[in-house]
C-alpha cells in the first residue's frame, strides 16, 4: 500500500503563538494558531491537538500491525497471541497523550 500522506514520525515545535508539526524533513504537516486572548485551558487543548495530529503516523502504523496480529489469530485460533502491535500502539498512544519533552 502506498503512502499518500507525508511521511512520519511527526513532532510539534512550539514557537509563539502557533505550534508547526513536521517530519524530520522537515516538511511542514501543518500549524495551529493560538487566539490572541487564548488562556491556559485553551493553549494545553491546541498542545494536545498537536500531540495528537504529531503522532497519526505511529497511530496508523499501530493500526495496521495489530490488524495484522488479530488477522493471524484469527485464522489461527487457539494459537500464540500476537503482541507486537500491542507494544507499537502503546508507544503511539504516549506520543498523542503526553506532554512532549
Amino acid at each position: 500500500m502506498k503512502t499518500e500522506h507525508i511521511p512520519g514520525p511527526w513532532k510539534f515545535s512550539p514557537l509563539g503563538k502557533e505550534l508547526y508539526i513536521e517530519n524530520e524533513a522537515p516538511t511542514l504537516v501543518c500549524d495551529l494558531q493560538f487566539t490572541a486572548c487564548a488562556d491556559d485551558a485553551e493553549r494545553q487543548r491546541v498542545e494536545a491537538t498537536a500531540r495528537l495530529i504529531a503522532a497519526a503516523p505511529e497511530l496508523l502504523e499501530a493500526c495496521k500491525l495489530m490488524y495484522a496480529d488479530l488477522k493471524a489469530y484469527q485464522d489461527n485460533p487457539g494459537g500464540h497471541i500476537p503482541t507486537s502491535g500491542m507494544l507499537q500502539a502503546f508507544n503511539a498512544i504516549a506520543k498523542a497523550t503526553a506532554p512532549q519533552d
